[in-house]
C-alpha cells in the first residue's frame, strides 16, 4: 500500500462517504437512510417501504437510524444481525 492509500476500515468509509456528500453539495442528505454507528448501516427500499439495518460487526452494537423522511430512533443489533423494519413513520 502506498502513502496515499488510506486503509479499509469503517472510519474511512465513513470519511470517503461524507466527502462524496459534500463535493456534491448534498450535505443535508448525508442523514437519510443513515446509521449513525460507523459498524452499522441502512439499505432502503421505498417500493415495499422497508428498510434493512445491517451491522457489520461482530459485537452488538446500537445505532440512530434515519429514514429518508426525516425520522429517526435508536436501534441495538446484535452481532452480524440484519434487521427488516417498515419505514419509521407510515406517513
Amino acid at each position: 500500500m502506498s502513502e496515499a492509500e488510506l486503509p479499509d476500515n469503517e472510519e474511512n468509509t465513513r470519511l470517503l462517504m461524507r466527502a462524496l456528500y459534500y463535493a456534491t453539495h448534498k450535505e443535508e442528505e448525508f442523514h437519510k437512510w443513515h446509521a449513525s454507528n460507523i459498524y452499522c448501516e441502512v439499505h432502503a427500499y421505498p417500493s415495499i417501504r422497508k428498510m434493512a439495518i445491517v451491522n457489520n460487526s461482530m459485537k452488538e452494537q446500537t445505532t440512530v437510524v434515519y429514514d429518508g423522511e426525516g425520522n429517526s430512533k435508536a436501534v441495538t443489533l446484535e452481532p452480524s444481525e440484519i434487521r427488516w423494519e417498515d419505514f419509521l413513520n407510515e406517513g
